[in-house]
């Protein structure tokens, strides 16, 4: 059986923990050791977090040994899953980012730490994938990079060479000037972090000419993750990459 949207709107939340629940009430799970798994039951769930639905549109298969069972599964599916009126829209892919507390060193602005045993940074796991784009037939030295603007969208890019060697481009820079020409940027979204990563010995650092041209679109406090492949990640920022960058301010008499 399916259950279906009684009324037209966004479905804005559907418990997870709790469709998990029913669906090992009709037999997809066990609730002890001794239970035995029916591979012919379970819950298929049609529609996502986000989406808008029509009534009468099916939102969930119900597959039941009884007609008992699906009837209490389907009335259970009433309060997990929950529709109001809205726009359609697209859930943060991060919801928060957990970090131990810094201490007073570790909180000043522009601070750096190198943290080589801990977890990659999620931003940092962008660039990560980011460096699988890139155009390296000559140095074969990948290098992926990855913006996180305020409203959570994440811009990335990759290195981009050329048989003219002077024509290449980085990977910061690729993340930037997409960044620049979409609709973000004319919005006036910010950049809030930048992550790049390399397969380098050590966390891999941009150039000079990235330097400037992240400080042209960032804010001196705006946190930079530079990492390897190895684990390695070292935090900074990019007016610490670039103390007395060059701005427009200079050029004004």
């Amino acid at each position: 059986q399916s259950w279906k949207a009684d009324t037209r709107g966004v479905i804005t939340e559907i418990d997870a923990e709790e469709m998990g629940l029913v669906a090992m009430r009709l037999g997809a799970g066990r609730a002890t050791h001794d239970d035995v798994i029916d591979p012919a039951v379970g819950l298929v769930v049609r529609r996502k977090v986000g989406e808008e639905v029509l009534p009468g549109e099916p939102l969930v298969e119900v597959h039941a040994a009884t007609p008992e069972a699906a009837a209490v599964a389907m009335e259970r599916l009433k309060e997990i899953v929950r529709i109001k009126d809205g726009k359609p829209f697209s859930p943060p892919l991060v919801l928060d980012v957990i970090r131990d507390a810094p201490s007073a060193a570790e909180g000043r602005a522009g601070a750096e730490e190198a943290r080589s045993d801990s977890p990659a940074d999620p931003l940092l796991a962008h660039a990560v994938a980011a460096r699988a784009t890139a155009y390296v037939p000559y140095s074969h030295f990948a290098v992926g990079a990855a913006l996180r603007l305020e409203n959570g969208d994440i811009v990335t890019g990759a290195n981009v060479e050329n048989a003219s060697y002077g024509l290449t481009n980085c990977a910061e820079r690729t993340a930037v000037f997409q960044y620049v020409t979409s609709p973000a940027y004319k919005a006036g979204v910010k950049i809030v972090e930048l992550a790049v990563a390399a397969d380098s010995e050590g966390p891999v650092a941009p150039c000079g000419a990235c330097r400037q041209v992240l400080a042209e679109f960032c804010s001196p406090q705006t946190r930079v993750v530079l990492g390897d492949m190895s684990g390695n990640e070292r935090a900074t920022s990019v007016g610490e990459l670039l103390p007395y960058a060059f701005g427009a301010a200079q050029m004004t008499r």
